[in-house]
């Protein structure tokens, strides 16, 4: 029973991970509409980062290029000034009020016009890095499509392999199935993870996968089980036995594993 369960697990994982990542290369869109919500995440983050940024270096620069004590002394000129602003403001108002008052002013159409150019600079202005953002999100969405893509092709075709070869051994080394059987089980672990992430959560299964540290935590959680089929094929299953049998003598079961 476990033996047919293992056998038809193997060979629908086989050709569903082999069709997905040549499908992967013939229609990389689809891929890239099916991630859609986790790209627009993600973009949206480094927007917003790149938002958050703005003049922060600038100022970097300008707090490295002063002393300390040059800092301070203009520091304190500054808020001398600013005092010396505010202690005039009610003089300087009424004295724009007086003015500003008298609608025959030509002051009026002058500052109205400095105005108009102030607003016109800040619309222009406001246009240009409204381009200059939205060529940057541009730049990051194919960032992140390209890089989803490539690390969905990495789990498809590492996942393939696997169980091609786990696949092979059943058929070629029979007498080794215990410990192919119990390899494959961990596979089968992590084929329904994924496929539950896939169907149900696929935001969070293209984080894990685009993420650095848990892309590179399921290769090596793959490239376990890839050791221990090369021990399988070269080294006649020593090892991969006398673990398989430690596991099976403790759960107290009578099965016994052997080597090739």
């Amino acid at each position: 029973m476990i033996n047919t369960i293992i056998k038809t697990f193997l060979v629908l994982g086989t050709l569903i991970y082999g069709v997905a990542f040549v499908y992967s290369f013939t229609s990389p869109q689809s891929i890239e509409k099916n991630a859609r919500g986790f790209i627009k995440e993600q973009v949206a983050k480094k927007t917003h980062e790149k938002i958050d940024n703005i003049g922060s270096k600038y100022k970097e620069n300008r707090l490295v290029k002063l002393s300390a004590k040059i800092f301070k002394k203009k520091k304190e000129q500054l808020a001398l000034y600013k005092e010396s602003l505010k202690l005039k403001i009610d003089e300087k108002l009424a004295n724009v009020m007086a003015k500003m008052l008298n609608l025959n002013c030509e002051c009026r159409q002058k500052y109205k016009g400095i105005f108009h150019d102030f607003i016109t600079t800040k619309i222009t202005n406001l246009k240009t890095a409204t381009k200059r953002l939205e060529s940057f999100m541009t730049q990051k969405y194919m960032y992140v499509v390209e890089n989803v893509i490539k690390d969905f092709r990495v789990f498809l075709g590492s996942s393939f392999i696997v169980l091609f070869i786990m696949l092979l051994l059943l058929f070629t080394k029979p007498q080794v199935s215990i410990q192919v059987n119990m390899l494959a089980g961990l596979m089968l672990v992590s084929t329904l993870v994924s496929s539950y992430l896939y169907i149900f959560k696929q935001n969070w299964f293209y984080t894990i996968i685009y993420n650095d540290f848990l892309g590179f935590a399921y290769l090596m959680y793959l490239g376990i089980i890839f050791l221990f089929l090369c021990d399988i094929i070269f080294n006649k299953a020593r090892i991969t036995t006398e673990i398989v049998n430690m596991i099976l003598n403790a759960i107290g079961s009578s099965l016994s594993a052997i080597s090739c």
